[in-house]
């Protein structure tokens, strides 16, 4: 029976690392697209949008990608179905705006991030300072997608990270790419990262926690 020494647990280790980026990737792939009411009216229209009413038998009222609203009656109606469409509710991937957040992972075991959005692409500085951790990272972002509730993308990254743990210091500093996504304040970050330190490269990049979207009323028109 042939032993496994360490370089085989670390080719393994990479192999997993691969698929959970893979996987949280394709996963926020999927979700570009939304789930909305399709209403179906007798005349041949199809209404599309998020239903926010219904009175039985009587009428529905459905809210619409720009804001508006419609009443329709049940009489008119031939059928309401949900479905997927690459249609989002509020499309904000042009728009600019401030976030702030905190997080745990790397750089620095507890993180505070602030970023700014100018457009589809942004800047985030994330990182914390410890007697015992420190560390900073900085993100160049692209958004793949962004609306009211959901935003997801890609970036660039640099950082340094510090852990002291039993006398002796851990360091690690880095570039690498990311997969980000921001589910309605919920925010999760995982990638690959090469560089130089106490390490070996590859090494898994991660953040999880909560990011808070300063969206005016006039950016989610």
């Amino acid at each position: 029976m042939r032993s496994i020494n360490r370089k085989d647990c670390q080719m393994g280790k990479k192999k997993w690392i691969l698929f959970v980026i893979f996987y949280f990737m394709i996963h926020g792939l999927i979700f570009a697209q939304e789930q909305v009411d399709a209403i179906y009216l007798k005349d041949g229209s199809k209404i599309l949008g998020i239903i926010i009413e219904q009175i039985p038998n009587t009428s529905v009222k459905i809210r619409m990608k720009d804001g508006s609203e419609f009443v329709f009656s049940f009489d008119k109606i031939e059928k309401i179905v949900k479905e997927n469409t690459s249609v989002l509710p509020i499309d904000l991937k042009e728009k600019s705006y401030l976030e702030l957040g905190v997080n745990i992972g790397i750089p620095s075991a507890f993180n505070v991030s602030l970023g700014n959005w100018f457009g589809p692409f942004g800047l985030r500085l994330s990182g914390m300072s410890f007697e015992k951790a420190k560390g900073f990272q900085v993100n160049i972002e692209y958004k793949l997608s962004d609306n009211i509730d959901r935003r997801h993308g890609l970036a660039a990254v640099l950082g340094s990270s510090k852990i002291i743990s039993d006398g002796l210091a851990k360091e690690w500093n880095y570039f690498g790419i990311t997969y980000e996504l921001n589910w309605s304040g919920f925010f999760f970050e995982t990638g690959m990262s090469a560089g130089k330190g106490s390490f070996s490269s590859p090494q898994l990049l991660l953040q999880i926690g909560y990011m808070y979207r300063f969206l005016t009323e006039e950016k989610q028109r």
